[in-house]
């Protein structure tokens, strides 16, 4: 299990908590949320097969509520009677017809923490940037390969190239050896493209919140940090969850 906050147990023991189970189907993996009311208690995530029997809860006993950039992997879990979430369910503007759930939920999740306006950066398989104004309209945003497909691609389209993993820390920009250059060639030109919207962002909407999340956001905020101190930036692992918690709930999200 990934993340677990401080009190968890006694929110087991509190029959006042609304518990239920967050889902969001990804790209190449499940995430998962315990929550109580409109708290995330634990988050973690699992391969689209996951081992139910290790779960905080059986997913029997307390309410499901999905959503989902996989139409195909939804299907296994209908025999749970899960809520499924689509954009209607969201109280965001100017959102086109096959907009990412995900990229609005984090959104919402993002402006209720935050405050509208807000630009998500969801390090995940794709990397996605997303702005949202004081209206909570869709401004608009971009898609790229994220830090770790771009690393795979690499590997597995060049056969001279080895399969990396993305670095811990922030490569060299002049690399001495061919592990390094895919990593500084991979690392910068995210990094660059970042600077660019941001940059812009910050001209169009100055003082409003910048947050990472996703997979990779926590290593694409620490390196953004050093790359670029003066662009002041946040990170939240939990922003899907707390705009699944709001509209579960109606209430604001907490951080």
């Amino acid at each position: 299990m990934e993340n677990q906050i401080q009190g968890f147990d006694l929110a087991l023991n509190n029959h006042k908590q609304k518990l239920w189970l967050a889902l969001m189907i990804g790209n190449s993996r499940l995430h998962w949320a315990y929550c109580s009311g409109n708290t995330p208690l634990q988050t973690w995530a699992t391969n689209y097969s996951p081992a139910l029997e290790q779960f905080p809860v059986p997913l029997e006993k307390v309410p499901l509520v999905l959503a989902s950039v996989v139409p195909e992997q939804t299907q296994a879990w209908h025999k749970y009677q899960p809520r499924i979430l689509t954009l209607a369910d969201l109280p965001l503007k100017n959102l086109y017809p096959s907009f990412g759930i995900d990229r609005a939920l984090a959104a919402l999740g993002a402006g209720l923490t935050y405050d509208f306006p807000c630009v998500v950066i969801d390090g995940g398989t794709a990397l996605t940037i997303t702005g949202f104004d004081q209206d909570k309209k869709l401004v608009g945003g971009a898609i790229l390969p994220g830090l770790g497909l771009q690393l795979q691609t690499l590997g597995d389209r060049l056969a001279v190239l080895p399969h990396l993993t993305p670095s811990s820390t922030l490569p060299d920009l002049w690399a001495r050896d061919t592990l390094g250059a895919m990593l500084s060639g991979v690392t910068y030109s995210i990094l660059g493209a970042l600077q660019t919207y941001l940059w812009n962002w910050q001209k169009l909407f100055p003082g409003s919140a910048m947050v990472f999340t996703g997979g990779d956001g926590n290593i694409l905020y620490a390196f953004l940090k050093k790359h670029s101190p003066e662009l002041l930036v946040n990170n939240n692992d939990d922003l899907i969850f707390l705009g699944m918690a709001a509209i579960q709930h109606g209430d604001r999200a907490i951080c």
